[in-house]
């Protein structure tokens, strides 16, 4: 579920079936990129599915800001993790297919 999405659009914040809480930042210091940088396809509470686009990003735009295209993603609540192990190290990665195997406590 969708739980937060800034007005900007370069980050928001989703909730998993299971309560792990995680914010996605697309990029580093896109906060005050021009209007029409980010496309949000979804809204605060919008139940979406991995793989499932939910912000379309214009990212020659962030290039030629001279800005990175590096998109952190947090899990807030680590309090509910035992163990996270990496699935695809070293591999391209493909919308819908896991990065990592999370144990919960």
């Amino acid at each position: 579920i969708i739980t937060s999405i800034f007005p900007t659009g370069h980050a928001l914040c989703l909730k998993t079936p299971e309560g792990l809480e995680i914010l996605v930042h697309i990029g580093i210091d896109t906060s005050s990129m021009p209007v029409g940088t980010f496309l949000k396809l979804v809204s605060e509470g919008s139940a979406v599915r991995a793989g499932e686009p939910v912000v379309r990003a214009d990212l020659d735009r962030i290039r030629r800001a001279d800005k990175s295209l590096a998109t952190p993603v947090l899990v807030m609540n680590t309090d509910l993790l035992s163990g996270l192990k990496s699935v695809n190290q070293g591999s391209a990665v493909r919308a819908g297919e896991p990065l990592y195997r999370v144990t919960l406590k």
